[in-house]
């Protein structure tokens, strides 16, 4: 930005210095400030818009962070009831395979009994 500055104010000045024979320097003092004073109001127009472009560039930003912390949040929330629910159905297939284990000693000390029975007494 400050190259295209100073090309601007070399070529203010030229124009300056060509019609020189034709103004007193009062008046060319004036034509050059007030000609100063129009870049560098112009660029501090640009510097102006460059920091509006910035910060709303730096409010996506936040905005995108924010979202992506809420959302996180909402699925380490997920995550840990999917894990409640897994240990509750560990427990719950535990206990079935007690009862399980439970009921092939029940059933085979069942047929243990049958098997005697049907022995001859002698």
């Amino acid at each position: 930005m400050e190259s295209g500055l100073s090309f601007t104010f070399e070529l203010y000045c030229r124009n300056d210095a060509e019609n020189e024979g034709s103004d007193s320097a009062a008046t060319r003092s004036s034509k050059q400030l007030s000609r100063v004073a129009e870049v560098t109001t112009s660029a501090a127009l640009k510097v102006s818009e460059s920091v509006r472009t910035v910060v709303q560039g730096s409010d996506a930003q936040y905005d995108g962070a924010n979202q992506t912390c809420n959302t996180m949040e909402e699925m380490a929330g997920g995550i840990q009831r999917i894990a409640e629910s897994a240990s509750i159905v560990s427990d719950t297939t535990q206990q079935g395979l007690t009862l399980v284990k439970r009921g092939h000693q029940e059933i085979h000390s069942t047929m243990l009994q049958t098997n005697l029975l049907s022995l001859p007494i002698d």
